[in-house]
C-alpha cells in the first residue's frame, strides 16, 4: 500500500512543526532583546523612606542606545497620572541623579510612587512638551506614562514633612 502525501497531510505535519519552531525563535528573539534591553534602579531613596517637599532620587542604569533617563512621580492614590521630574543628569560615581518634588503641603502622609525608566524618540518627546508647557503656561499637568525603553523601577516613600 502506498502513502499519498496530501495537502491536508501536509498542512496538518506544518501546523504542530511551525508553531514549535515559531516558538523557539520567539524565545531567542525575547533572550537577545532582554540581554540588549536598558536597565534602571532606584538606589535611593529606599522603599517606605519619609520624604519632604523634594528631594534627591540617585539611579543605577545601563543604557544601550540612545534613550536618557527619566524620573516620574505620583501620588499612589493617582493611578495614570504622572508628573515627569527633571532629566536626570550624570554624577562622577557613574549614577543618574535627578531632583524630585513630592506634592503640596496638604499631601502629608501620603504615599508617593517614584518611577525611573529610560525613554527616546516620541515617547521621550511626551516628557519634553510636558516641560516646554509647563514653563510657557506655568500649568503642569500630569501625563500618562509613556512608553520606556527600559525596565520600569518603582520605590513608593511616604510623605512626612513639607
Amino acid at each position: 500500500m502506498k502513502k499519498h502525501l496530501s495537502a491536508e497531510n501536509n498542512t496538518g505535519y506544518n501546523s504542530r512543526v511551525y508553531p514549535f519552531f515559531l516558538m523557539i525563535f520567539l524565545a531567542f528573539m525575547q533572550t537577545a532583546s532582554a540581554q540588549e534591553r536598558n536597565r534602571v534602579k532606584i538606589l535611593s531613596p529606599s522603599p517606605g523612606d519619609g520624604v519632604g517637599s523634594r528631594g534627591q532620587v540617585t539611579v543605577s542604569a545601563n543604557i544601550n542606545d540612545d534613550s536618557h533617563v527619566w524620573v516620574l512621580v505620583h501620588m499612589a492614590l493617582l493611578p495614570d497620572q504622572w508628573w515627569p521630574q527633571h532629566q536626570a543628569t550624570l554624577d562622577a560615581e557613574g549614577n543618574w541623579r535627578s531632583l524630585v518634588f513630592y506634592g503640596q503641603k496638604e499631601d502629608l502622609g501620603l504615599d508617593f510612587e517614584i518611577a525611573v525608566a529610560t525613554f527616546r524618540g516620541e515617547e521621550e518627546q511626551k516628557i519634553l512638551n510636558y516641560h516646554k508647557r509647563g514653563r510657557v503656561n506655568n500649568d503642569y499637568l500630569p501625563i500618562k506614562f509613556p512608553m520606556p525603553t527600559s525596565n520600569v523601577d518603582i520605590v513608593t516613600v511616604r510623605k512626612s514633612s513639607h
